[in-house]
């Protein structure tokens, strides 16, 4: 049976929690993605606390988005991709416990890739501390740490994913859709005939690794990305048609803005209903 969630962040619980929590529920939600962001867990630990028990008093899974802002995963320095292994390590420290089954990591740098060596090594780094990351966490039990594709930078190109990733254990892949489609809409839209023709591709490119978890958000004709579903150019009958093979065990509506609406919990279980549909037909 496929997890269907929504992520949680600071950003995006300003309403009664109770009553998001509830429309949640009812509308199909059995798990959140909890957004470890700076102030969490350093700072509205009261509030945070909130989020876990309404999560639990609701039957919803928990899982984890480990910190990405200000986190170097895939720097060729390598104290740098040891401080960030600490800095996530230190942020989730006290919600392990919490976890049923994953926590995300972005793949990022700021260096240039495309001079002398840079890609070989980043990738070569972000492998040996995405491994380092998981055999730390699954020191006392079993968490799966998957990494999110990104629109730009190392972590953009299926082929570099599937090459830092191929052959770890208790690792696998975030396969994200928005961002996929963020990237076709701004660099790819000459090289293939549609959107769709792209993620066959990366379907292909990614085959051999595990993919526990489907990001889906949709993006506007500029690439805009995490809108509300409707409010952009994906159809998610084809989306989740296409990405079928892959066979994940989550499925996250990574929604955060809309063109025209409030966006709150109550916003978007009302909005995900007929692209949960789709992905119970072709997903199951």
């Amino acid at each position: 049976m496929i997890d269907i969630g929504i992520p949680i962040w600071m950003g995006n619980i300003g309403e009664d929690l109770t009553t998001g929590f509830e429309t949640l529920r009812k509308h199909g939600v059995n798990m959140i993605e909890l957004s470890i962001d700076y102030p969490w867990p350093f700072k509205e630990s009261q509030k945070l606390e909130q989020v876990i028990s309404l999560a639990k008093q609701n039957g919803m899974h928990i899982n984890i988005h480990a910190p990405w802002r200000d986190i170097i995963l895939a720097s060729p320095y390598e104290e740098i991709g040891k401080a960030s292994i600490d800095v996530i390590l230190k942020s989730i420290a006290d919600l392990i416990r919490e976890v049923h089954s994953y926590i995300v990591v972005h793949p990022l740098t700021m260096q240039r890739l495309d001079i002398s060596d840079n890609r070989r090594e980043a990738i070569q780094r972000f492998r040996q501390n995405i491994d380092l990351l998981a055999k730390k966490l699954n020191s006392e039990r079993e968490i799966i740490v998957v990494v999110e594709n990104l629109a730009g930078g190392i972590g953009a190109e299926p082929g570099d994913l599937a090459s830092a990733l191929d052959g770890l254990e208790h690792v696998g892949l975030c396969l994200d859709i928005g961002h996929l489609a963020s990237r076709y809409k701004r660099f790819l839209t000459s090289y293939y005939d549609d959107f769709y023709t792209y993620l066959k591709d990366v379907i292909e490119a990614i085959s051999g690794i595990n993919v526990p978890v489907i990001h889906i958000h949709d993006v506007d004709e500029h690439g805009r990305e995490h809108l509300l579903i409707g409010e952009g150019f994906l159809d998610f009958k084809k989306v989740f048609k296409t990405i079928s093979k892959v066979r994940p065990e989550n499925i996250v509506f990574e929604v955060f803005r809309s063109k025209n609406l409030r966006v709150n919990l109550s916003t978007i279980a009302k909005n995900i209903g007929d692209a949960i549909s789709w992905a119970k037909i072709y997903l199951a």
